[in-house]
């Protein structure tokens, strides 16, 4: 979906793409031929298309890519659902952020939030995972066993991630709803001049 967003944004060959993609998404530290893999894959679903320049019709790998009718479509619904299961990896999400348009930022603020509510859920149930551990531990005495220890170490840390992911998340979240005040009147312009167009 990075892929076909960036083509979305700015058609163009596969090398380029492929540096953007590297550009934009650093940290998901995207192999060099992620761009070159993907747009053949995009194109064969219809998601993408090839507009080959003259010059470079003698060489079919040539050519610009830009997003289809379909894959502008397909990338939107991508953008406004959340995706099942765990909270999204982070890359996923920044995603999202990322090729976001202004229509969108309602639908990603949602999205945002619910991943928060969602690493909450996690950190409360690897607490209490934890507490119950302890529990037993303690019911064991001078006991407990080296994987219990262990196991317990883990456990800890487990609950630090999700509460760390839930607090990274809440900020992101008040980011978001900042640039929606930001820049709230400006959308409220568009969507009167919407109004009065229809």
């Amino acid at each position: 979906m990075a892929v076909l967003g960036l083509v979305i944004e700015e058609p163009e060959d596969a090398s380029c793409v492929a540096q953007r993609l590297s550009e934009r998404f650093r940290p998901a530290r995207f192999a060099p031929s992620t761009a070159h893999m993907t747009l053949p894959r995009l194109e064969a679903q219809g998601l993408v298309r090839r507009v080959t320049a003259p010059e470079d019709a003698r060489d079919s790998a040539q050519g610009r890519y830009e997003a289809t009718e379909e894959g502008i479509d397909r990338f939107r619904e991508w953008l406004r659902t959340s995706p099942d299961g765990l909270p999204a990896l982070r890359e996923a999400l920044h995603a999202r952020i990322d090729l976001a348009q202004p229509e969108d930022l309602e639908r990603v603020i949602e999205i945002t939030d619910r991943e928060r509510l969602a690493c909450e859920r996690e950190c409360a149930a690897a607490r209490g995972r934890l507490a119950e551990a302890r529990q037993v531990a303690r019911f064991k005495g001078t006991n407990v066993d080296w994987s219990e220890q262990v196991r317990e170490v883990v456990m800890v840390d487990e609950a630090m991630i999700w509460a760390y992911r839930a607090a990274r998340l809440e900020r992101l979240h008040a980011r978001l709803v900042d640039l929606r005040g930001q820049h709230g009147e400006e959308y409220e312009h568009r969507g009167e001049a919407a109004k009065l167009a229809s």
